[in-house]
């Protein structure tokens, strides 16, 4: 029996999403003023690789470090603009803004290199597929801006690697994912080691942009399984693609974690009116004495609450946490449904020994 009043106050806040409107015009403003600066001709695209070919240094002492931190793409791209130099996923990122801007339908690229002359696999590699007309061609801005000899960056022009066909791409440029192949029989990595392994005829049949919409349309952690069960599926053979594979499981977690994070929101509002509904059941606790109406009715109502606090911990044992923040949050959660199950608990029996 609970002879005070049993107050409880509960307010969780797990996660604060930060608004990215002010980066994402920012980074509006900045692709506005690049633009500017670019000699269009008659081919738009060309224009702008063009563009960066002169504008921009691959940056070898980035590579020396083998990482390198940003916070959002949008930063990643004001750094490159404001520094001038960087690496594959600088130019391809800055393309893609560019190319998105115009109006084209322009998508990232991972990968690894099997050519022997320009490529390490050591590396991972970055570059950029578009629709035009419908049809699926592939550009490489940073190869096309120049190429690495003797240790050294040398600014050169280059339009073989401009509006280049699935097919010819992937005789040197292999995707993570088998899907960005976008050929309708993807090679599988594990037979994959050189260029000569690259045997497409021309009745190998080419993925239509539809086709890759639809991939790409689905929710974000249905999208990312899918890949990540694509890329398993053709072997993970050298470190780059495991390391990729890796990600994209931290980013599933994330996801994971963003909409369990929700439903304990969810949850938390549920057991707020469940302590709500007891502490107005205190309020009146010593006027139910003697009243079998209300010895009935409370009862009832609590049995009620007590159904209800069983769900919410039920749910709650199912929420998926992986930092210790989190899993910090959802222990406190659990505690304080425990204390009220047993004052619960105790009220229904005390209300039972009433006459």
């Amino acid at each position: 029996m609970i002879d005070s009043a049993y107050k409880i106050v509960f307010t969780l806040l797990i996660i604060i999403m930060a608004s990215s409107h002010g980066s994402l015009q920012a980074q509006e403003e900045s692709i506005n003023k690049a633009i500017s600066q670019i000699e269009f001709k008659e081919d738009t695209l060309r224009s702008v690789i063009e563009w960066m070919s002169k504008a921009f240094t691959y940056d070898l002492s980035l590579v020396e470090k083998g990482n390198y931190q940003y916070d959002s793409r949008e930063e990643l791209i004001k750094t490159f603009l404001r520094s001038k130099k960087g690496v594959c996923e600088h130019f391809s990122l800055l393309f893609n803004a560019i190319a998105t801007h115009l109006g084209y339908e322009s998508y990232l690229v991972p990968g690894y290199l099997i050519d022997g002359e320009r490529s390490s696999r050591a590396y991972s590699h970055q570059w950029n597929a578009l629709v035009i007309d419908d049809e699926w061609y592939l550009y490489d801005p940073t190869w096309a801006s120049g190429y690495v000899e003797n240790g050294r960056y040398n600014k050169d022009f280059d339009r073989e690697w401009i509006k280049v066909s699935p097919k010819t791409m992937l005789k040197s440029h292999i995707p993570f994912d088998p899907m960005w192949q976008l050929i309708s029989q993807p090679i599988r990595h594990s037979d994959i080691k050189d260029p000569s392994d690259i045997n497409l005829d021309s009745s190998v049949d080419l993925l239509t942009p539809a086709m890759v919409r639809g991939e790409l349309n689905l929710p974000d952690k249905e999208r990312l399984q899918r890949k990540i069960d694509r890329i398993e599926a053709a072997g993970i053979t050298n470190a780059l693609i495991k390391l990729h594979v890796n990600d994209a499981k931290r980013r599933v977690a994330n996801l994971q974690e963003a909409a369990s994070v929700d439903q304990i929101n969810v949850s938390i509002d549920a057991f707020n009116q469940i302590v709500q509904g007891f502490n107005t059941y205190l309020e009146d606790r010593t006027t139910i004495p003697g009243d079998s109406k209300k010895i009935k009715m409370y009862k009832s109502k609590l049995q009620e609450l007590k159904a209800d606090i069983n769900k919410v911990d039920n749910d709650i044992s199912g929420f998926y946490a992986s930092s210790g923040s989190n899993k910090g949050q959802l222990k406190k959660v659990s505690n304080e449904i425990s204390k009220i199950k047993k004052a619960l608990d105790s009220e229904i029996n005390w209300l039972s020994s009433l006459k």
